[in-house]
């Protein structure tokens, strides 16, 4: 039985107030079809506080990194989720 990794962040910042600029996640996907040379796609998602953000790890991981919050202060909650 094969099992499936996926990877929750959830967003949280414990002051409303609490400014945070980028700390953004980027995923790049790369596309090619049979008449083009392959491109990455890429996707952002900005934190917001209260937002869940679930991908997937493992063997089908998608390119992927955190840029660095260059002020404020970025507050998660990293868990893995299993499933069979």
């Amino acid at each position: 039985m094969k099992k499936h990794l996926h990877h929750a962040l959830i967003y949280k910042n414990l002051k409303k107030h609490l400014h945070v600029e980028l700390g953004t996640n980027t995923f790049a996907v790369i596309t090619q079809n049979r008449c083009s040379k392959p491109r990455f796609v890429h996707a952002q998602v900005t934190p917001i506080a209260g937002m869940a953000l679930f991908h997937v790890h493992g063997d089908r991981c998608l390119l992927h990194e955190a840029k660095v919050v260059s002020r404020g202060v970025k507050y998660m909650l990293r868990s893995d989720v299993i499933f069979a």
